[in-house]
This record gives C-alpha cells, structure tokens and sequence, in this order.
C-alpha cells in the first residue's frame, strides 16, 4: 500500500460489525475486566481522584516536570495535589469520566465553587493540565493557573 501512496483508510457507517461469538466476547470482556480491577487495587486512588492523585507519586520520583523541563522538584507540590484540589477547591463525585472502554474512569466532571469568576462545572483538570500550568509555570495556586 505504501508503494501506492496510501495515506489513509477512512471508514463511516451507521451499523454495528457483526460478532462472531457475541457471548464469548462479553465472557472474555468480564474477565479482562476482572483481572484489571484485580491487578490494579494500589490505584484505586485514581477512582477518587482522578489523576491528579498521581502528582505525589510523581514527585516522589522526582517526575514532576518544574520550570519547563528545567527542574524536576516543586516546593508547591502539595497546594496542587489530587488530596487538595478534592478537599478544597473542587467538588468531586458528581460523577467520574471515562475514556471509551475504560474501567478506571479516572476523568473528572467537576463544580469549582469558588472564587465567583472560576465558578461552574467541567471537566477535569487532569494531571497533564496541572503540571503544565502549575509547576512548570511556577504557580501553586490552582483556580490561578485553571
């Protein structure tokens, strides 16, 4: 296909593919999804937190990214932690977010309560969003950087 310049296959339609065996689909789903949440009990943190849960782990590995790449430690780590933004900033538990298929939903919808001018509902802010507009700007103060 490369040989005829083929850049890309597009696919539309309105129908389901068929399934071969659709019960042992489901079956073999059940139990991915089984192992999954077997495997994965020490992150069962992300389920409250979203991922923003992750910023103390990363920090304790010295993985969170300071002044655009420059450092790897923040003093402030704790003022953006997943703990803080929960407690203090953000109302969680109005529901979690999934990405397709997953069984974390680790995602947030959210409601900033305050201040007024921050105030609403949305999604996340997810750990990538912090790091880049927390630490790595330098700010500690997350309705400053959201």
């Amino acid at each position: 296909m490369g040989s005829k310049n083929l850049k890309a296959i597009a696919v539309r339609g309105t129908r389901r593919p068929p399934i071969f065996d659709e019960d042992g689909f489901r079956k073999a789903v059940r139990a991915a999804r089984e192992e999954y949440n077997a495997r994965f009990e020490d992150i069962a943190f992300l389920k409250e937190l979203g991922t923003p849960g992750c910023i103390e782990i990363v920090t304790e590995f010295s993985g969170l990214v300071t002044r655009n790449y420059q450092t790897a430690g923040f003093d402030g780590w704790e003022k953006i932690s997943g703990e803080t933004y929960a407690n203090t900033i953000s109302r969680l538990g109005k529901k979690g977010r999934p990405c397709f298929s997953c069984p974390l939903a680790c995602g947030r919808e959210t409601e900033v309560a305050g201040p007024k001018e921050f105030a609403g509902d949305g999604l996340g802010p997810e750990y990538e969003t912090i790091g880049a507009f927390g630490p790595s700007c330098e700010v500690d103060d997350l309705p400053e950087g959201f």
